[in-house]
């Protein structure tokens, strides 16, 4: 029993430094972490210790101990990373809900939870636009695409359309990502219908129609629960 924790005794105690290019935020938590793990490292130091000798309860009570320890520190592990992916989502969210607006930088805030309806607002704290997340039923099923809509306040048209996430054909993502596609839908108001002055993507036609419904619902969705 005498050398099984050694190299454990040998590894690092000290909090690894944070690194480049990561938030204060994350640095914190790593920091955090590497504290968790340096005591954990000085624990199974101290069983080493105390048991100095081979038999078998001490061996069952070392067993129990190391899954204790293994346990929590596996929940701390997840602790942390469960907050920074909560960070990066709602870094990215930012960042989709800013590219509908261009040229302006607007602070958004939800009107009611779980509503996905944004109120954008500027410095000044008028109310400029809104994002709203609706979901499209396309090609590849029910709510198959998820869509962020920039509304202008002022003219009631849309300012951009951003596909979040889509499980559609290669084809449309691609387009969707590329194509003059979502372009077209800038500057006009709903109702949008396929055909009726707006163009489809070759070949993802009821794609196409389900973003064209979807940009409807963001209004419908607007106009009913989201006054400021």
């Amino acid at each position: 029993m005498r050398d099984d924790f050694a190299e454990i005794e040998n590894g690092v105690t000290e909090p690894a430094p944070s690194g480049e290019g990561i938030s204060p935020a994350e640095a914190k938590k790593k920091r955090e972490l590497s504290k968790y793990l340096g005591v954990t490292v000085n624990v199974l130091q101290a069983l080493r210790r105390f048991f100095k000798k081979d038999s078998m309860p001490n061996l069952v009570l070392v067993m129990v101990l190391l899954t204790s320890v293994t346990a929590a520190g596996l929940g701390a592990v997840y602790a942390v990373t469960s907050v920074t992916i909560e960070e990066n989502d709602q870094i990215a969210l930012n960042k989709t809900l800013n590219d509908l607006f261009p040229g302006q930088a607007l602070l958004f805030t939800e009107t009611s939870e779980g509503s996905g309806i944004y109120q954008g607002r500027n410095s000044e704290g008028e109310l400029v636009g809104f994002g709203v997340k609706t979901l499209a039923d396309g090609f590849a099923g029910k709510g198959s695409i998820t869509m962020m809509v920039g509304i202008d306040v002022r003219t009631q048209s849309v300012t951009r359309v951003s596909v979040m996430k889509q499980r559609e054909t290669t084809g449309f993502s691609l387009a969707a990502k590329r194509d003059p596609f979502l372009e077209q839908f800038n500057g006009r108001s709903a109702p949008f219908v396929i055909g009726e002055g707006v163009d489809a993507i070759a070949g993802a036609t009821v794609s196409s129609e389900a973003v064209a419904q979807g940009i409807n619902n963001a209004f419908a969705l607007l106009e009913t629960e989201g006054s400021p």
